[in-house]
Order: C-alpha cells, then sequence, then structure tokens
C-alpha cells in the first residue's frame, strides 16, 4: 500500500510540474506576442518586454524545460549578425590555427553544424576528382581503392585551413538558417507536444 501511495504521489507531483510548465510557458509566448508587438510599434516598453522574456525563459530551463524554438532563434540570429560584421576572410587568413580555434570555440552550436557542412561541401566537389581517378587506375589494375583514397585525403591536408575558415564564415548563414530548423524540430518532438499529436489523430 504504501509503495503504491507513494507511487501516486509521484505522479501526481509529476503532473503538477508539468501543469506549471505548461503555465509558464504560456506565460512566455503571451510576452513573445508582446515583445512582437512592441517591436513593430516601436514601442518603448520593448526593453522592459525583453528582460521579462528572458526571466521567463530562465523560469522554464529550471523547470526541466528548453528554451522555446524563437527563443534560440533570436539569440542565434543576433550572434550571426555579430560574425557578420566581425569576421572577414583577409582577418581570418590572418590568424594562426590558435586564433581560429578561440574564435570557433565562441561562436555556439551553429559553428559544428556549419563545420559538418563545409566538410561535406568539400569532399562532394571531390567525387569528380576521385571519380576519374578510380576509372583510370583502380579500374585498369593499376591502383587500389584504399590508395586513391589515401592519396585524396594527402591532398585535402593543405586545404583544410580553408574549409575551417569556409566554416567559421558560414556559421551566421547557418544560424539564421539551420539552426531555427532544428530548433522548430526538436520542439515539435518534445515528449509533450508527440502526446497533444497522437491526442489530436
Amino acid at each position: 500500500r504504501r509503495s503504491a501511495t507513494a507511487a501516486q504521489d509521484r505522479e501526481a507531483q509529476i503532473k503538477a510540474d508539468a501543469d506549471v510548465l505548461a503555465f509558464e510557458t504560456a506565460k512566455f509566448n503571451l510576452r513573445w506576442t508582446q515583445m512582437k508587438e512592441a517591436e513593430e510599434q516601436k514601442s518603448p516598453k520593448l526593453a522592459v518586454l525583453k528582460e521579462d522574456i528572458d526571466r521567463q525563459a530562465e523560469i522554464i530551463v529550471k523547470l526541466g524545460g528548453s528554451k522555446p524554438a524563437e527563443m534560440v532563434t533570436l539569440e542565434e540570429a543576433s550572434r550571426a549578425a555579430k560574425i557578420r560584421s566581425d569576421l572577414t576572410f583577409d582577418k581570418l587568413m590572418g590568424m594562426s590555427n590558435e586564433e581560429r580555434w578561440i574564435v570557433a570555440q565562441g561562436l555556439g552550436p551553429a559553428f559544428p553544424i556549419s563545420l559538418v557542412l563545409s566538410y561535406t561541401l568539400y569532399w562532394a566537389l571531390n567525387v569528380p576528382f576521385i571519380a576519374y581517378a578510380y576509372f583510370t587506375t583502380v579500374a585498369t589494375g593499376q591502383s587500389t581503392m584504399a590508395l586513391v583514397m589515401a592519396g585524396a585525403y594527402a591532398t585535402s591536408i593543405p586545404f583544410k585551413p580553408l574549409v575551417y575558415i569556409g566554416a567559421i564564415l558560414g556559421t551566421a548563414w547557418t544560424a539564421e538558417t539551420v539552426l531555427p530548423l532544428i530548433a522548430r524540430f526538436f520542439e515539435t518532438f518534445k515528449p509533450a507536444n508527440i502526446e497533444k499529436y497522437f491526442d489530436s489523430l
């Protein structure tokens, strides 16, 4: 009986926490709408509303939730604007690898995604050359595929700084276009949203 009562108490507490989180999220959405209206009207209340939104987001995180996709998008867009104004190809070329690494650490979650996209683009551009090497050497028995790929990798080493620089410069675009999509994806597939989806069927 005690274990059953304890289980019921835990379920009740979980439900209560979920209700509080849903309530605080609704408050965030209301503040967000008010902030957008204030932006359009250029209201002097805009700064106060932004502070309220920051506090509301902290409350949601403390309750075990995550920042709503809209706020993640806004933060990354602001960061992207700063990246675009501060970083140029010439500046990055003049930096050492260590300095570029320090810059990359401050770019947030958009950078690793941009780096993956940059490497993907680089190897996609190499496909025609690898295919040519395959048909002229491996297919004729003059070499093996392992040697061709080893040669392709060795050739890529001098281009790694350019790929890295491309990833840093592409972080602004990634923050503005790719990250919002990822944020919305995870927002959609949160457990609470999945339950709502199946309840609507």
